[in-house]
C-alpha cells in the first residue's frame, strides 16, 4: 500500500503537470496561432474596448484604484462600478507589469488553476488519479472557458466554480466552522472577480446538489443539521464580510442604475440565440468525453454523487439553452433577473460534465473489467463513436476522430492504469489540435499598438476640460471606443457601462434613437449631426466629435466645424456647446427633480441663463456690483474638481458634472450645502467676490465596507492562526518538529 505522503506527492506532481500544461496551452493555442496585424473586431471587442481601457485607469493612471472616474459621461462611480473586477487580486498583477501583458498572463494563470482545482476536486470526490485528470483537462480546456480569455472577468469567475465546488463538499461531508470560513473566502473572491452571475447561479445549483444528496442517502439527523447550519451560515458571513469592499458601494449604484433592483424582463436576459443553436454547439464545446461522461451512469457504488452531478448538468444545460424550465421557473426566482444571458449557466455545467467524464473512466477500470470480453468490446465501440462525434467538427475523418475511437476501445477491452493514462494523454492532444486562437488578445500586441493615435494627441492638447463624443466605425473596436477619455485622458460624454445612472439615462432620453442598447442603457450612443437631442449634449459640455473614418457623418449648418482631419479620423468642433462650468445670476427653484427634467426636456428656457434648483439656498447677492463673471476649472484629479470664481454679483456655480451621492463642495475651504442643477448637475451658490470652490468625492460606502472588509480579514486570519495552533496541540508529531 501507497503511504500517504507518497500518494500526496503522486497527486502533487500531477497537479503541477496540469499547470504546466495549462500554461503552455494558452501560449502555443491561444497566443502564438495569431496573424498580425490584424484590426479589433467584434470578438475582441470587449478585451479591447472595455478591459483594457479600464485596467489602466485602474491600476497605472494617476491614483491605484480610483474610486471615481471623470472621464466617462458626466463622471461615475469607477470601483463601485463593479464590472471589471478591480478589487480581485490577482488582477492587481497589471500594477506591476504592462497592462497588455498582464490582461493575457492572468488568463493563462487562471486556465492553470482550473486544471489544478478540478484535479483536487476529482481526488475528493473518489476518482483515481487519471480520472481526475481527465476531468481536469475537460473543465480548463473546454473551448467555452477558453473563448471567455477575450473577457478575463468571466473566465476569473468560471475558475472559482471547482474551487467552491470543492469547499462545499467538503462542507457538507464534515461541517466545522473553519470549512464553512473557507467556502466564504471562497464565493468572496469569485464575487469580487466582477461576475456576480455565476455566484448566482451556483448558489442555486448547490442547494440542489445538496437536496439531491440527502434525498438519495435517506436524510441527516438533528446534530448535523445543526452543524450544517452553523458552517453555512459561518461561509455566508465571511462571504459578505469579504466582499462588502465591493458590495456595499456597488448595492448603491444598483439602486440608481438603468439595471436597478427590479432587473429585467425575460426577453432582455436572453437576447442571443435560439436554445436549438445552443443546443447543436454544445455537442462540440466539451471534447471526446461524452462517451466517458455517458459509461459513468452505470456507476452504483456513488449514486447519490453521480445523481447530484445529472441533475445539475440537466439543469444547467436547461437553463443554458433558454428552455422553458428557464422561462417560466429559473428566470423567476430571487436574483436571477438581474442577468443577462443564461447561457452563462453552461460554463457552470462544465464541472459536473468534467467529473462525470473522469468518473467513466473509473467505471471501465472497475466495472467493465468485470463483464464479459464481447461486451466490453461492444460498448467500446459504442463509447468510441460517441467520442469521435463530439471531436470538433472540421476534425471528423481526420485521425484525431479515429484516436479518439481506437483509445476509447482499448480502454474498455484492456483496462488498467496505463490504458487509463493514454485516454488523458489522447484528450490533452486533441485539445492541441483541435483549439486554436486566430483572433488576437492583447498579449499579442507590443506596447506600441496602445500608444495614442494623432487625433488622440490633438484632443489632449486642445479639448481641456470640455467633453467628447466618439461617434465609431463598428467595424474597427479600437481606438475608437467609449472609454476612449478613460484610456487616454479626455472627457468623453459616452461609455460602456451596465450599471449606469437613470439619471443620465433620463438626461438624454431626446437621443433615445440613437441608443445602441435599446430599450436598456448602458451610455453607447451615436447620435447623428443634425440629431434635435444634442440641446441635452450641449448642456453636458460637448464641445469636439470625433469621427472614425468610414462613418458617415456630415453635419450642415453652422453648429459643426472641422477642427482636423487625418486618414483615422476626423474632429470637428460644436460651436454651441455650453462650458462645463459656468455662473448664472438667475435661477429657478423646482418642486422635485422629475419636474426639472420636464422643463428641460420641453425647451420653454435656457437653462444656461436660468437653470433649476432642487432647493432654495439663501445667499446676499449684489445685483448692481459691476466686473465680469467668471468661472475656470483650474485643477481636477480623479475625485476633486477645483474651480476659481470671479461672482462680483453672487450667483449659482454650475458644474456640468454628475450630481451623486458622495460628493461634497467647499468655498474657500468652508464646506457647503450642494445644489442639484438641471436635474444632472452639481452647483453652490456663493456670494459676491473671487472663491475657489472644490467638490470632492467622499465615498463612505465604499470606506465602510474596505472596513468591514478589512476587519473580516484580520478575524479570518486570527480564526486560522487558532487552528494551527490548536492543530499542533493535538498532534504530537507536529509540536516535535
Amino acid at each position: 500500500m501507497t503511504p500517504p505522503s507518497a500518494a500526496r506527492a503522486k497527486s502533487a506532481g500531477i497537479a503541477a503537470a496540469l499547470a504546466v500544461f495549462g500554461l503552455a496551452f494558452w501560449e502555443l493555442r491561444m497566443v502564438r496561432p495569431v496573424p498580425l496585424p490584424q484590426a479589433v473586431t467584434k470578438w475582441a471587442g470587449d478585451l479591447y474596448s472595455i478591459y483594457y481601457p479600464g485596467f489602466r485607469f485602474a491600476y497605472r493612471g494617476a491614483d491605484f484604484l480610483p474610486s471615481w472616474n471623470p472621464l466617462q459621461m458626466a463622471g461615475a462611480p469607477f470601483l463601485a462600478g463593479y464590472n471589471g473586477g478591480f478589487l480581485y487580486p490577482p488582477n492587481w498583477l497589471a500594477a506591476i507589469v504592462p497592462v497588455h501583458l498582464a490582461l493575457g498572463w492572468v488568463c493563462a494563470l487562471h486556465v492553470a488553476l482550473a486544471g489544478v482545482t478540478t484535479f483536487a476536486l476529482g481526488r475528493f470526490a473518489g476518482l483515481t488519479r487519471p480520472a481526475a485528470a481527465v476531468a481536469a483537462l475537460t473543465f480548463m480546456l473546454s473551448e467555452r472557458f477558453l473563448g471567455e480569455g477575450y473577457r478575463p472577468s468571466y473566465l476569473a469567475s468560471i475558475t472559482w466554480v471547482p474551487i467552491v465546488c470543492l469547499c462545499a463538499a467538503r462542507l457538507v461531508v464534515a461541517p466545522t466552522p473553519w470549512r464553512g470560513a473557507l467556502l466564504g473566502v471562497a464565493v468572496a473572491l469569485q464575487f469580487l472577480t466582477g461576475i456576480a452571475q455565476h455566484v448566482c447561479y451556483e448558489a442555486y445549483l448547490l442547494v440542489l446538489a445538496g437536496a439531491v444528496v440527502w434525498t438519495r442517502t435517506g436524510g441527516w439527523n438533528g446534530d448535523y443539521v445543526r452543524r450544517l447550519a452553523i458552517a453555512g451560515g459561518l461561509a455566508a458571513a465571511v462571504a459578505l464580510g469579504l466582499s462588502a469592499v465591493q458590495l456595499f458601494p456597488t448595492l448603491e449604484v444598483i439602486a440608481a442604475a438603468v439595471r436597478g433592483p427590479a432587473g429585467l424582463t425575460l426577453a432582455q436576459t436572453y437576447p442571443i440565440k435560439t436554445g436549438e443553436s445552443e443546443l447543436r454547439q454544445l455537442v462540440y464545446v466539451f471534447g471526446p468525453v461524452l462517451g466517458f461522461a455517458a459509461l459513468a451512469l452505470v456507476e452504483r457504488t456513488r449514486r447519490p454523487w453521480v445523481d447530484a452531478a445529472i441533475v445539475i448538468l440537466v439543469v444547467a444545460m436547461l437553463i443554458g439553452i433558454g428552455s422553458p424550465f428557464y422561462t417560466r421557473v429559473f428566470y423567476h426566482l430571487p436574483g436571477v433577473a438581474l442577468f443577462r444571458m443564461p447561457m452563462q449557466m453552461e460554463m457552470v455545467g462544465t464541472l459536473p460534465l468534467a467529473l462525470l467524464a473522469g468518473l467513466g473512466v473509473d467505471v471501465a477500470l472497475r466495472v467493465c473489467a468485470g463483464w464479459p470480453a464481447g461486451a466490453r468490446a461492444v460498448v467500446g465501440v459504442v463509447l468510441g463513436v460517441v467520442g469521435a462525434l463530439s471531436v470538433t467538427p472540421f476534425l471528423m475523418g481526420t485521425s484525431a476522430a479515429v484516436l479518439v475511437l481506437v483509445v476509447t476501445v482499448l480502454l474498455l477491452v484492456y483496462p488498467s492504469r496505463r490504458t487509463a493514462w493514454l485516454v488523458v494523454a489522447t484528450l490533452a492532444c486533441e485539445r492541441l489540435v483541435a483549439v486554436e486562437s486566430r483572433v488576437m488578445i492583447t498579449q499579442n500586441n507590443t506596447a506600441a499598438f496602445f500608444e495614442p493615435p494623432a487625433f488622440v494627441r490633438f484632443l489632449s492638447e486642445h479639448a481641456g476640460h470640455d467633453r467628447v463624443l466618439v461617434v465609431k466605425n463598428w467595424r474597427r473596436r479600437f481606438p475608437f471606443m467609449e472609454k476612449l477619455g478613460t484610456l487616454w485622458g479626455v472627457h468623453v460624454a459616452q461609455d460602456y457601462e451596465p450599471l449606469v445612472a437613470v439619471t443620465y439615462h433620463r438626461f438624454l432620453r431626446p437621443l433615445e434613437s440613437s441608443n445602441v442598447d435599446k430599450p436598456l442603457f448602458a451610455g453607447r450612443y451615436q447620435p447623428r449631426p443634425n440629431d434635435p437631442g444634442w440641446r441635452a449634449l450641449d448642456l453636458l459640455a460637448v464641445r469636439w466629435v470625433v469621427v472614425a473614418a468610414g462613418r458617415p457623418w456630415t453635419p450642415s449648418g453652422d453648429r459643426f466645424r472641422v477642427a482636423y482631419q487625418d486618414r483615422e479620423a476626423t474632429v470637428w468642433e460644436n460651436t454651441k456647446s455650453a462650458p462645463r462650468a459656468y455662473l448664472a445670476e438667475r435661477w429657478r427653484v423646482m418642486p422635485n427633480a422629475d419636474f426639472a427634467l420636464s422643463v428641460l426636456q420641453g425647451g420653454g428656457i435656457d437653462p444656461r441663463a436660468q437653470p433649476s434648483i432642487d432647493r432654495p439656498d439663501p445667499v446676499r447677492l449684489d445685483p448692481q456690483a459691476p466686473g465680469e463673471a467668471d468661472v475656470r476649472i483650474v485643477g481636477e484629479t480623479n475625485d476633486t474638481v477645483h474651480l476659481r470664481v470671479a461672482a462680483p454679483r453672487g450667483g449659482l456655480v454650475v458644474l456640468a458634472d454628475l450630481f451623486w451621492p458622495g460628493w461634497r463642495v467647499t468655498v474657500d475651504g468652508a464646506e457647503r450645502s450642494m445644489l442639484r442643477v438641471d436635474y444632472l448637475f452639481r452647483g453652490v451658490m456663493v456670494e459676491p467676490g473671487e472663491h475657489d470652490v472644490v467638490f470632492r468625492y467622499v465615498p463612505l460606502r465604499l470606506y465602510v465596507g474596505a472596513a468591514t472588509t478589512g476587519a473580516t480579514v484580520v478575524a479570518l486570519a486570527m480564526a486560522g492562526l487558532a487552528v494551527a495552533l490548536d492543530r499542533r496541540r493535538r498532534d504530537p508529531r507536529l509540536g516535535a518538529a
